[in-house]
């Protein structure tokens, strides 16, 4: 991540903290260029895990932010699409708390290399740390660098 991008986020991250509705929490926010158009993606969660994000819930903070959002135009490009969304039920692991909350779960890790024979693996989470996450499958516990992993997702078949 470059430092403008990561300087975008954080900002973000602030107009967000601002605007957020009571009951929810920021999952995860990426700026990115996709296919040649700028993306703005704002990943929001229910504080409490028995509840789902709603369609209302991502329009209203959508709309708060466009109000804030005037501040930051000269960073931005000139195009980029704000989408405001659930993060679903295989969101994507990113933070450590993401990690956290996923043990016991079954997830998708894809790496740069081949570990224990594949680029993919689908296991469940047993633990982590800063250097590697702990998987077990259905005879066998392994470790998978964490800097060699390019994606991780909960499981949803």
């Amino acid at each position: 991540m470059s430092a403008r991008t990561k300087k975008i986020e954080d900002k973000v991250r602030d107009i967000v903290l601002e605007v957020i509705q009571d009951g929810l929490q920021i999952y995860h926010i990426e700026y990115l260029k996709e296919f040649g158009t700028y993306y703005l993606r704002v990943y929001i969660d229910k504080l409490s895990k028995d509840e789902y994000v709603s369609v209302e819930d991502c329009e209203i903070l959508s709309r708060n932010m466009n109000e804030k959002m005037d501040a930051m135009e000269k960073e931005l490009a000139d195009n980029y699409i704000l989408e405001v969304c659930s993060p679903g039920v295989d969101r994507a692991l990113h933070a450590d708390k993401h990690y956290e909350d996923a043990i016991g779960e079954e997830i998708v890790v894809k790496t740069l290399v081949k570990v224990e024979g594949s680029k993919e693996h689908i296991a469940v989470l047993q633990s982590f740390d800063d250097k590697v996450i702990n998987l077990k499958d259905d005879d066998k516990t392994y470790s998978i660098e964490r800097e060699k992993i390019t994606k991780a997702n909960i499981y949803f078949a």
